[in-house]
């Protein structure tokens, strides 16, 4: 059934501007033979107690990211960040941590045990959450001076790239270890356009999601040491912990064969770099449907603001419907394209010109939802095609704007209490005993023993109304 969901899909040639880098393949494996797929057999050497032909892998993955050592992950970045937090972090110790983390980090903190201070990046004027300030970083490891380490995002989902540099040099004052989930910038070696890597910039441990930005399969992901605080045994042993004992040969060897492609043929990224910069400048004379284009912003990342009440949904669905173009994804009022190195001219010129004429088309209905001509600027013939009528207002806040959590118990301790299940119009006050994680972008709006407060239960209703759940596991009144 999935097999032949899939194949009808790929009928369609609509083209992939999201997840996972590769983009099916066409330019980097157009036959990956599928003998790859094999296991720990004599000769072969074992990826968690690698002695030959993996150790020596990393090692060169090591050299090309200026690690001290690198590791392969298998079950994706999700395993890094809990091999990492762990290795740092036990039961009862503090870590600070962006709020705006993946979930991931909010699993390494159940599996420690270790308790959450949280801290929240600076909002950007278009509502986005954006770059970690290094002083608000400073001011509360003086109030907490017990911190283990400090975990935060860069760049985050959409982009937006925090000052690594100066963060990692009050860490470091303080004596602690910085935690960079640098998930969406496993490309930010291999070419000057883009901003340094966490690494290069300080960071203990970092851990990149090849699938992401890369031509690497699904789970495919890196794990980076640097320096002498963070303990690389202490990380083999959780790495241990956090993935299988039966690790893919094929995602792999695919890691091996990119990386070491991208960094002996450094044209593939000039090219990439020409194509990318030229659709960015292209874009950027859209009014309606603007490009944000600012410092401190990776530029592989096409982050749009629609204008004039139309949704980020209409959006991915006229692109996709009308210029086979897929979007990685879309919020109230703005949509993401994600592009990589196995972007082809013909995938950036359809974006570019569905983008473009739905700009238009925006501007000619003079800014007005109920205004829509009849002609779609894609067809050849009449046809109304109404876009999604849910008010914008041109803000992408609701989206973006993670309320403050109030931890009433660390994870773990959430995760063992007995909880009931409650009507969200019940649950505020009551402290979470499950996860409400949207998918895109994986930021966890309330996790296990936080607080439902009004603006929380309100993001919750908001949520509900969108297909969210109408109920609420709760940890259940224990007197304490």
């Amino acid at each position: 059934m999935l097999y032949a969901y899939v194949q009808n899909y790929l009928r369609e040639d609509i083209y992939p501007f999201h997840m996972p880098g590769h983009k099916r393949g066409r330019r980097f494996f157009p036959a990956f033979p599928l003998d790859f797929d094999m296991t720990e057999f004599d000769g072969m050497d074992n990826l968690h107690a690698p002695e030959g032909v993996i150790l020596r892998t990393q090692e060169a993955i090591a050299r090309i990211y200026g690690a001290r050592e690198s590791f392969m992950l298998v079950n994706g970045a999700t395993s890094g960040v809990i091999a990492a937090v762990c290795s740092v972090c036990g039961d009862g110790d503090k870590i600070l941590a962006a709020r705006n983390s993946h979930a991931s980090l909010f699993s390494a903190l159940l599996f420690s045990g270790a308790k959450p201070v949280f801290f929240y990046p600076e909002m950007t004027a278009r509502g986005f959450a954006g770059a970690v300030p290094p002083e608000a970083v400073d001011r509360l490891l003086r109030l907490h001076e017990d911190c283990k380490a400090v975990f935060l995002t860069s760049p985050t989902y959409e982009g937006f790239i925090s000052d690594i540099q100066s963060i990692a040099a009050v860490v470091h004052a303080h004596d602690k270890i910085l935690i960079v989930d640098e998930a969406h910038g496993a490309h930010f070696p291999f070419h000057a356009i883009f901003p340094p890597s966490a690494l290069s910039q300080g960071a203990d441990i970092t851990v990149n999601s090849l699938h992401k930005t890369l031509p690497a399969l699904t789970q495919s992901a890196l794990l980076h040491i640097q320096g002498g605080r963070a303990d690389g045994d202490r990380l083999r042993f959780f790495l241990r912990c956090a993935q299988t004992s039966s690790p893919s040969y094929m995602l792999m060897s695919v890691m091996d064969c990119v990386l070491r492609r991208l960094s002996e043929d450094t044209e593939l990224f000039e090219t990439y770099a020409a194509a990318l910069m030229e659709t960015r400048k292209t874009l950027s004379n859209n009014i309606s449907i603007e490009l944000l284009s600012q410092s401190g912003m990776d530029p592989s990342k096409l982050l749009f603001v629609i204008h004039g009440g139309y949704t980020g949904a209409w959006l991915e669905k006229e692109l996709a419907e009308h210029y086979k173009v897929q979007l990685e994804m879309s919020g109230r009022g703005y949509a993401l394209a994600m592009t990589s190195v196995a972007d082809e001219r013909r995938g950036f010129e359809r974006l570019v010109r569905g983008v473009s004429e739905l700009s238009r088309m925006i501007e000619r209905a003079d800014n007005r939802p109920d205004d829509r001509p009849d002609n779609h600027p894609a067809d050849n013939h009449p046809g109304n095609h109404p876009a999604d009528n849910h008010p914008a207002d041109n803000r992408p806040a609701p989206d973006q704007a993670w309320p403050r959590a109030d931890v009433v118990y660390t994870p773990r301790r959430a995760a063992a209490m007995p909880f009931e299940t409650v009507a969200l119009r019940e649950s505020e006050g009551r402290a979470a005993a499950e996860f409400i994680t949207p998918y895109p972008p994986g930021i966890p709006v309330l996790a296990p023993g936080e607080r439902v407060t009004r603006e929380i239960l309100g993001l919750l209703e908001l949520l509900k109304t969108e297909g969210g759940r109408a109920r609420l596991r709760v940890i259940q009144d224990t007197g304490e």
